[in-house]
């Protein structure tokens, strides 16, 4: 059975309770030496939707075969929170 991880399903909280259960930021993990605990880490958080005692250490014993990974970085399907383009440029006052 594999399981599939697609960050954009995973809710604030989650993301939130993976970054603490590593000690560092997921965006720091996932680019770095520790993306593999940031994965466990995302792994246990969605685990624990159905069995609240799911560890860590569980999710670290899994293969990557056992996981399907998505992260969606197509800026054409940018998040409701996010379009993809910067903060909107407004005149100066007065000007």
């Amino acid at each position: 059975m594999t399981l599939r991880i697609d960050m954009t399903e995973l809710t604030l909280g989650e993301l939130a309770d993976s970054a603490e259960l590593i000690g560092q930021a997921l965006s720091e993990a996932l680019g770095g030496v520790a993306q593999h605990r940031a994965i466990a880490a995302m792994v246990c958080v969605v685990q624990r939707r159905e069995d609240p005692g799911y560890t860590l250490e569980q999710a670290l014993a899994l293969r990557m075969a056992d996981i399907e990974f998505v992260q969606d970085t197509d800026p054409e399907k940018a998040t409701a929170g996010n379009n993809g383009a910067g903060p909107a440029l407004l005149p100066a006052p007065g000007g």
